[in-house]
């Protein structure tokens, strides 16, 4: 069956059943996530992750893992936002759920954001575990310039929860846009300051309405993408 690209944005494309799942009501794959990821606006000093790239990050021998964490230049990254899945296979990220896991170097934490409670939190922490060796600064030897003064803490952050069985990784994109925000906001000296709690705060801010939001925005940034490319997206 023909399932053609019908939108490109940098390094993240869609195919026709991609899109079938933003329009809903569908739960997301990682090609959707990485797509949105790169609609989103973010200061220089973050990084958003995509869904493959973090699994491969995981699953890579440490060597390996270091050397694509040097390319990305992780090691300076101020907030890294990290799509968590709970895939057991080696070489995709499918599985059946979708978390956040963002690392803020000025807090010095890893904050775990799930929209059904702890459903992911052995993934996450198996993230967590080998990001924070590789969000350590090092030397052009991989030797490190010097050891965080302690290691980065796991923090659990309350979430509305979903009230269905498909919308965890809309809740990851819409959970990245609005702490990006917040993020931006500070770096700019609008509000707060970096490492304050408040910044990384979630429960009454994002609503199960506002996840259905993100995912109109979202099908319509990709219908107008499709559109320039020549496509008409019917569903």
């Amino acid at each position: 069956m023909d399932d053609p690209i019908v939108a490109s944005l940098c390094d993240a494309s869609l195919r026709s059943s991609d899109v079938h799942l933003i329009n809903g009501p569908h739960w997301i794959n990682d090609a959707v996530i990485a797509y949105a990821f790169e609609l989103l606006l973010h200061p220089s000093s973050s990084i958003l992750m995509t869904p493959a790239v973090a699994h491969l990050l995981v699953n890579l021998d440490q060597e390996s893992a270091l050397g694509l964490s040097a390319s990305m230049s992780l090691d300076k990254a101020e907030t890294v936002f990290i799509p968590v899945n709970d895939s057991t296979e080696l070489d995709s990220p499918g599985g059946s759920h979708w978390s956040l896991l963002v690392y803020s170097r000025a807090a010095n934490a890893f904050f775990y954001y799930d929209s059904l409670n702890k459903y992911n939190i052995s993934a996450a922490k198996r993230v967590q575990r080998r990001f924070a060796k590789l969000i350590q600064k090092h030397k052009g030897d991989d030797s490190l310039i010097h050891s965080i003064s302690a290691a980065p803490y796991f923090q659990e952050m309350d979430v509305q929860a979903q009230i269905n069985g498909y919308d965890c990784g809309m809740y990851v994109i819409a959970m990245t846009q609005l702490l990006l925000s917040r993020v931006s906001a500070t770096e700019a000296g609008v509000s707060g300051k970096p490492g304050d709690q408040s910044l990384w705060r979630m429960r009454t801010c994002l609503t199960p309405e506002t996840v259905a939001k993100t995912r109109v925005w979202l099908y319509e940034k990709v219908a107008e993408n499709a559109r320039m490319r020549g496509f008409l997206l019917l569903d």
